[in-house]
């Protein structure tokens, strides 16, 4: 089992299960050993599945009627890749900041409200923010997702120190640093999606319908894997897969169709 101590960048005190051990509890106890299963974490992982399952049936496999246009298309790979990491990472951090965000904001439901709300503010306004730049949208993509790692990165520095400034200020008052906080890199992250889909829209427009499609996958399998990963591995970790997932991102946004 896992017992080493809590801390708060994993702070699941009561995640004891390991993979490893399923089946020296299988063989010793036989039937038994369900009862010292960790059931929660078991039936995110059956969530996990089903949220698969039925990302490719409601998302993917509408799409399945245009087959033909994305064979002929250029730069299919690219253009997916840049999406599926786009819809994971988004939510790889928008989880990792919900979960984090509740220590400062002493309840779950109080981060939920201000970590997405905040999210969905910020990246909204960066969206229409991308349109404004008079750059070609593959530099504005690359140029966010440079401006991204290096936010995140100085996050994962100095979040903890910075929140913890003002953990005795009132609720409404973290509420509003907390927003601020994320603001940032919200509106860095609204940049690209949106820099892409232009992109393509003007070179292959064939692709428009796919990249929605890998992207909502995408979203829809993250929102579940995240507390998975965050369980396993840890906030920070966490965030660095987040972030690497937006380095690669801006890599292929530059990336010409071949």
């Amino acid at each position: 089992y896992e017992v080493s101590a809590a801390t708060d960048d994993r702070p699941y005190f009561f995640h004891f299960f390991r993979f490893r051990s399923l089946g020296i509890l299988a063989d010793q106890l036989g039937q038994r050993s369900r009862a010292f299963l960790e059931l929660g974490y078991l039936m995110l992982i059956a969530a996990l599945a089903q949220a698969v399952v039925l990302a490719v049936v409601l998302i993917v496999l509408p799409l399945a009627v245009r087959i033909r246009s994305l064979r002929a298309a250029k730069g299919k790979a690219a253009t997916g890749g840049y999406f599926l990491l786009l819809g994971a990472a988004f939510m790889l951090l928008e989880m990792g900041f919900l979960q984090k965000l509740i220590l400062y904001l002493a309840h779950p439901i109080y981060s939920a409200a201000v970590v997405i709300g905040s999210f969905l503010v910020f990246a909204g306004l960066g969206s229409e923010l991308s349109r404004r730049w008079r750059r070609p949208e593959p530099r504005v993509a690359s140029a966010a997702a440079a401006a991204i790692v290096c936010i995140s990165l100085v996050y994962l520095l100095a979040m903890d120190g910075w929140l913890g400034l003002s953990q005795a200020q009132p609720i409404w008052v973290r509420f509003f640093i907390a927003a601020v906080t994320i603001a940032p890199l919200a509106l860095a992250m609204g940049h690209m999606f949106p820099a892409g889909l232009r992109s393509i829209a003007s070179t292959n427009p064939a692709l428009v319908p796919w990249a929605w499609a890998v992207n909502g996958f995408a979203s829809v399998v993250a929102t579940v894997a995240a507390p998975l990963l965050a369980m396993n591995i840890g906030f920070s970790l966490l965030t660095l897969t987040a972030v690497f997932c937006y380095a690669l991102a801006g890599l292929l946004a530059r990336r010409p169709p071949a």
